[in-house]
Protein backbone atom coordinates (compact mmCIF):
# COMPACT_ATOMS: atom_id res chain seq x y z
CA UNK A 1 0.00 0.00 0.00
CA UNK A 2 0.83 3.39 -0.84
CA UNK A 3 -0.06 6.76 0.75
CA UNK A 4 -1.07 10.19 -2.09
CA UNK A 5 0.18 13.75 -1.16
CA UNK A 6 0.03 17.09 -2.63
CA UNK A 7 3.39 19.20 -2.96
CA UNK A 8 4.20 21.97 -4.82
CA UNK A 9 4.96 21.53 -7.88
CA UNK A 10 8.94 20.29 -9.60
CA UNK A 11 10.63 20.40 -12.72
CA UNK A 12 10.42 16.70 -12.69
CA UNK A 13 6.67 16.58 -11.38
CA UNK A 14 6.29 18.37 -14.71
CA UNK A 15 8.63 16.13 -16.93
CA UNK A 16 6.71 12.85 -15.24
CA UNK A 17 3.16 14.45 -16.13
CA UNK A 18 4.23 14.97 -19.49
CA UNK A 19 5.23 11.83 -20.34
CA UNK A 20 2.22 10.08 -18.35
CA UNK A 21 -0.66 12.31 -19.31
CA UNK A 22 -4.37 10.56 -20.18
CA UNK A 23 -4.80 11.18 -23.81
CA UNK A 24 -8.32 12.37 -22.63
CA UNK A 25 -6.85 15.26 -20.36
CA UNK A 26 -4.63 16.41 -23.21
CA UNK A 27 -8.00 16.86 -25.17
CA UNK A 28 -9.92 18.36 -22.72
CA UNK A 29 -7.26 21.31 -22.27
CA UNK A 30 -7.54 22.03 -26.05
CA UNK A 31 -11.26 21.59 -26.38
CA UNK A 32 -12.22 23.87 -23.41
CA UNK A 33 -9.43 26.34 -23.12
CA UNK A 34 -7.62 26.29 -26.67
CA UNK A 35 -4.02 25.43 -24.54
CA UNK A 36 -1.80 22.72 -25.49
CA UNK A 37 -0.14 21.18 -21.60
CA UNK A 38 2.65 21.10 -23.20
CA UNK A 39 3.64 24.21 -24.93
CA UNK A 40 3.52 25.87 -21.53
CA UNK A 41 6.41 26.81 -19.92
CA UNK A 42 7.75 25.80 -16.32
CA UNK A 43 7.02 29.01 -15.00
CA UNK A 44 3.75 29.22 -15.80
CA UNK A 45 3.02 25.97 -13.95
CA UNK A 46 4.63 27.33 -11.41
CA UNK A 47 3.06 30.84 -10.91
CA UNK A 48 -0.43 29.23 -11.79
CA UNK A 49 0.39 27.95 -8.48
CA UNK A 50 0.62 24.20 -9.40
CA UNK A 51 0.45 21.18 -7.02
CA UNK A 52 1.44 18.00 -7.48
CA UNK A 53 -0.47 15.04 -6.82
CA UNK A 54 2.30 12.47 -5.94
CA UNK A 55 2.33 9.20 -3.93
CA UNK A 56 5.62 7.87 -2.08
CA UNK A 57 8.10 6.88 -5.24
CA UNK A 58 7.53 10.56 -6.29
CA UNK A 59 5.48 9.21 -9.56
CA UNK A 60 2.93 12.42 -10.32
CA UNK A 61 -0.79 11.35 -10.14
CA UNK A 62 -2.03 14.59 -11.20
CA UNK A 63 -1.25 18.09 -11.32
CA UNK A 64 -3.76 20.83 -10.95
CA UNK A 65 -4.98 23.61 -8.43
CA UNK A 66 -7.36 26.46 -7.40
CA UNK A 67 -7.59 29.94 -8.89
CA UNK A 68 -10.20 32.55 -8.48
CA UNK A 69 -12.29 29.58 -7.08
CA UNK A 70 -11.57 27.26 -10.38
CA UNK A 71 -10.53 24.07 -9.51
CA UNK A 72 -8.52 22.19 -11.78
CA UNK A 73 -6.76 18.56 -12.21
CA UNK A 74 -5.21 17.22 -15.18
CA UNK A 75 -4.35 13.42 -14.56
CA UNK A 76 -1.97 10.66 -15.29
CA UNK A 77 -2.31 6.53 -16.53
CA UNK A 78 -1.53 6.18 -13.11
CA UNK A 79 -5.09 7.21 -11.69
CA UNK A 80 -6.56 5.04 -14.38
CA UNK A 81 -4.17 2.04 -12.38
CA UNK A 82 -5.07 3.25 -8.92
CA UNK A 83 -8.39 4.24 -8.90
CA UNK A 84 -9.58 3.61 -5.55
CA UNK A 85 -6.34 5.42 -4.05
CA UNK A 86 -7.17 8.44 -6.17
CA UNK A 87 -10.66 8.62 -5.59
CA UNK A 88 -10.03 8.20 -1.64
CA UNK A 89 -7.56 10.75 -1.55
CA UNK A 90 -9.47 13.39 -3.92
CA UNK A 91 -12.91 12.73 -1.98
CA UNK A 92 -10.96 14.30 0.98
CA UNK A 93 -8.80 16.70 -0.76
CA UNK A 94 -11.65 18.61 -2.10
CA UNK A 95 -14.30 18.60 0.15
CA UNK A 96 -12.97 19.16 2.96
CA UNK A 97 -9.68 20.81 2.35
CA UNK A 98 -10.28 22.54 -0.37
CA UNK A 99 -13.74 23.52 0.46
CA UNK A 100 -12.43 24.40 3.98
CA UNK A 101 -10.56 27.37 2.20
CA UNK A 102 -13.43 28.37 -0.55
CA UNK A 103 -16.88 29.24 0.00
CA UNK A 104 -17.44 27.42 -3.55
CA UNK A 105 -15.45 25.60 -6.51
CA UNK A 106 -16.11 25.50 -9.88
CA UNK A 107 -15.11 24.69 -13.24
CA UNK A 108 -16.08 23.55 -17.10
CA UNK A 109 -15.79 20.04 -18.03
CA UNK A 110 -15.89 18.61 -21.71
CA UNK A 111 -18.65 15.95 -21.48
CA UNK A 112 -16.53 13.84 -23.80
CA UNK A 113 -14.17 12.94 -20.66
CA UNK A 114 -17.21 10.97 -19.20
CA UNK A 115 -14.67 9.47 -16.45
CA UNK A 116 -13.96 13.04 -15.75
CA UNK A 117 -17.45 14.38 -15.44
CA UNK A 118 -18.82 10.61 -13.72
CA UNK A 119 -15.55 11.29 -10.86
CA UNK A 120 -17.06 15.30 -10.55
CA UNK A 121 -20.52 13.68 -9.89
CA UNK A 122 -19.53 10.96 -7.98
CA UNK A 123 -17.59 13.83 -5.37
CA UNK A 124 -20.82 15.51 -5.20
CA UNK A 125 -20.60 17.97 -7.30
CA UNK A 126 -23.71 20.35 -8.99
CA UNK A 127 -23.90 20.29 -12.55
CA UNK A 128 -25.54 24.02 -12.57
CA UNK A 129 -25.54 24.65 -16.68
CA UNK A 130 -24.74 22.44 -19.26
CA UNK A 131 -25.18 22.19 -23.07
CA UNK A 132 -24.22 19.32 -25.40
CA UNK A 133 -20.26 19.67 -25.21
CA UNK A 134 -19.78 21.27 -21.84
CA UNK A 135 -21.17 21.11 -18.31
CA UNK A 136 -20.23 23.56 -15.27
CA UNK A 137 -19.61 21.95 -12.61
CA UNK A 138 -19.91 23.42 -8.85
CA UNK A 139 -18.65 22.50 -5.11
CA UNK A 140 -19.87 24.66 -2.49
CA UNK A 141 -20.29 24.39 1.15
CA UNK A 142 -23.68 23.72 2.79
CA UNK A 143 -25.50 26.66 3.20
CA UNK A 144 -23.71 29.05 0.35
CA UNK A 145 -25.48 31.13 -1.86
CA UNK A 146 -24.15 31.67 -5.11
CA UNK A 147 -24.98 34.63 -6.78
Amino acid sequence: MFSLRVVPVTFRHIQFFCEHIRPEDIAECLITHGDNPFDLSINEWVKAGTMALINDNEEVFALGGVHDKQLWLLGTTLITENKMAFLRFTKKLILEDLLDANDYLYNITWKVNSDHLKWLKWLGCEVVDENDDFALFLFRKEGVDIV
